[in-house]
């Protein structure tokens, strides 16, 4: 009886190192993660791989030319720019929409640090 109690005691502590063990992984993954990258970068990372998925989809120059041609003055582009996101889809809505937040994602971290470079500034000269 004794014997059970103690392989059931020293089973539960190899249970308990091995999820701790696990546990400490993760936690050190995501440390690592956090010193060798700044928010800004990752933002970058998902705005490129998100323009490249982009591009497996639609025709991205083909958009461009498009917009070019009508533009000839103000309220034509955004005539056409809201004609052609009418007449879309609704992934190619979506997906839109996804890279429209990613981009002002995008340029909000580049505000911020923009903005904390220039306070950094401001207080040395002080």
């Amino acid at each position: 009886m004794e014997q059970n109690v103690i392989i059931a005691k020293s089973l539960k502590s190899v249970e308990l190192y091995a999820l701790k063990k696990k546990i400490m992984r993760k936690v050190y993954l995501i440390w690592f993660l956090r010193r060798i990258s700044s928010p800004f970068l990752v933002k970058t990372f998902f705005l490129t791989a998100a323009l490249a998925e982009a591009s497996f989809y639609f025709s991205l120059p083909d958009i461009f030319k498009n917009i070019f041609l009508a533009s000839g003055n103000f309220p034509t582009l955004s005539g056409f720019m809201i004609a052609s996101f009418q007449h879309t889809d609704a992934i190619s809505k979506l997906f839109f929409m996804g890279l429209m937040f990613l981009i002002g994602l995008f340029l909000h971290q580049l505000y911020i640090s923009l903005y904390r470079r220039k306070q950094q500034e401001i207080l040395q000269q002080v």
